[in-house]
């Protein structure tokens, strides 16, 4: 059987479906959720009782580098097929580990259910499962998540997996089945989250705390504060045009749970490393309507060498023209480009002046 490098450990593994989902997994962990690679470990075996058995975790997420052993696992990994239901089988891995969490996945394919994800009080209530939308970020606990300030919130370094996660669970599972309708809602929730981000307060509007996400009226609390960035959005000059007439379709559960994926990272921090609009454009909208109006993306790093060559210059007022602009991608690293050259011209001024300078560039 052909062999694969495990993209956590390094350790050659049988290339099978079910290997495929293991790796597919590891990447959420390690790119999305920023685990690291050295906290990881797989096919570890479990013991429950006086007897070591065969049962071993498909993947555990230790709690650090050191000590790779059961009692110091913190997240423990199922993976199945497609053709699996869901099962306890992670469920009674875990009561051997002291894990707070615990995850089952059957990769992201039509027949697919799930993700599940659990949590359990070690402190107070060890026994209980609770099922829980997303896990926590690396660093995050279940105390914290939900409670951002903006200047604690890391960039985004893997959305397009974000993204695809995300389409995955609301094209299966939600109530809007139309792909371009999927996508038009979702992009109106990142406008909602990018709004956000530029509102001068420091706490985050665009939230859902484990608590609020796990009742009714929890979930209209949250949604209630996004319909109300929603008004805000339709009113700004700007964006306000792209959605006119318009609701969020979406019901106060599935807002919910766009926002427990998509609060955890900052859009318009200057590291997040790619444009969260056009990540959304390619993941989201159907190939076959993207095909039928002659759009092929080009590679993100085709698209950064290219604007290196023909090098905008902020002080002489130079334009870009994109003649073949579908999600703007040529448009949006070229103003990174200027970005960092009004960093340097004018390290003096605080984070809102670049972006105003930038925005009359833009405009």
């Amino acid at each position: 059987m052909d062999k694969i490098k495990d993209y956590a450990t390094g350790k050659l593994v049988n290339n099978t479906q079910e290997e495929k989902y293991r790796q597919e997994f590891e990447h959420i962990l390690i790119d999305d959720l920023g685990y690291p690679k050295s906290h990881i470990d797989i096919e570890v075996i479990i013991q429950r009782g006086a007897k070591r058995n065969n049962e071993k975790a498909d993947i555990i997420v230790f709690n650090d580098d050191k000590n790779k052993v059961q009692e110091n696992a913190y997240i423990v990994i199922e993976i199945e097929t497609p053709k699996k239901t869901y099962d306890k089988q992670a469920l009674s891995y875990i009561t051997a580990t002291t894990a707070p969490y615990c995850v089952w996945f059957a990769g992201y394919e039509k027949n697919s259910k799930g993700p599940f994800f659990h949590y359990r009080d070690m402190t107070n209530d060890p026994t209980n499962f609770q099922q829980i939308q997303t896990l926590p970020r690396f660093r995050e606990t279940i105390d914290t998540i939900g409670l951002y300030r903006k200047e604690n919130l890391p960039p985004a370094k893997a959305l397009k997996l974000l993204f695809q996660r995300i389409h995955y669970k609301l094209y299966g599972e939600g109530p809007i089945k139309r792909e371009e309708n999927v996508a038009k809602e979702f992009i109106k929730l990142i406008f909602c989250k990018i709004l956000d981000e530029y509102s001068p307060e420091d706490l985050c509007q665009f939230r859902a705390t484990p608590s609020e996400q796990k009742t009714a009226e929890g979930q209209r609390i949250v949604a209630d504060r996004i319909r109300s960035l929603y008004k805000e959005l339709l009113l700004d000059p700007d964006f306000g045009e792209l959605f006119a007439g318009e609701e969020l379709a979406y019901d106060d559960k599935w807002i919910t749970y766009i926002v427990s994926e998509l609060q955890g990272v900052l859009f318009t921090h200057p590291e997040t490393n790619t444009d969260a609009l056009g990540d959304a454009y390619e993941v989201l909208i159907p190939s076959s309507l993207k095909g039928e109006s002659g759009q092929f993306f080009t590679p993100r790093s085709v698209v950064r060498f290219a604007i290196s060559l023909i090098a905008p210059n902020y002080k002489k007022k130079e334009l870009m023209l994109d003649t073949a602009c579908g999600s703007g991608g040529f448009l949006t690293v070229g103003l990174e480009y200027i970005l960092n050259q009004i960093r340097e011209l004018y390290p003096n001024r605080n984070k809102d002046g670049q972006r105003l300078l930038l925005k009359d560039y833009a405009g």
